[in-house]
């Protein structure tokens, strides 16, 4: 999930009415995190492209997955990579929310909180997951 996407612009996030969420300030502080790469709202179309290329082999790897027909290294890689990305979706909300919230619009406030909320769900989910994929290939 984006944290914050609404124009194809990376350089802020919100309204006039509130100060908006500088995302260049935010790819400085955290350059490696993997939001820029995955997420962060943009017009590129090469990046474009190695996000479709991505979705397309997650994809493919979460069949395999779900048909038992991935081997307990590549169900242990899938369901890392998904925590690690959710991992710093989650960080970026939470770094927006601690040290902006207050200058946010409701709406931006909103947003970044349900991200948070989500990614915090979503690594529980994934660490039940993985678990039940290695299970079900009898491997642990």
């Amino acid at each position: 999930m984006a944290v914050a996407a609404s124009a194809p612009r990376s350089d802020h996030v919100g309204s006039a009415e509130s100060q908006p969420v500088d995302l260049d300030t935010w790819r400085a502080k955290l350059p490696y995190n993997r939001y820029w790469e995955l997420g962060a709202p943009t017009s590129d179309p090469a990046v474009l492209r190695r996000r479709a290329e991505r979705e397309q082999r997650d994809n493919t790897m979460f069949g395999r997955i779900q048909s038992n027909e991935a081997n307990p290294e590549e169900i242990r890689a899938y369901y890392t990579e998904r925590r690690d990305v959710s991992r710093d979706f989650l960080q970026i909300s939470e770094l927006v929310l601690e040290e902006q919230g207050d200058a946010l619009s409701a709406r931006d406030r909103g947003l970044f909180t349900l991200s948070a909320n989500l990614h915090r769900a979503r690594l529980q989910q994934i660490d039940r997951d993985e678990s039940d994929a290695l299970a079900r290939i009898g491997a642990r």
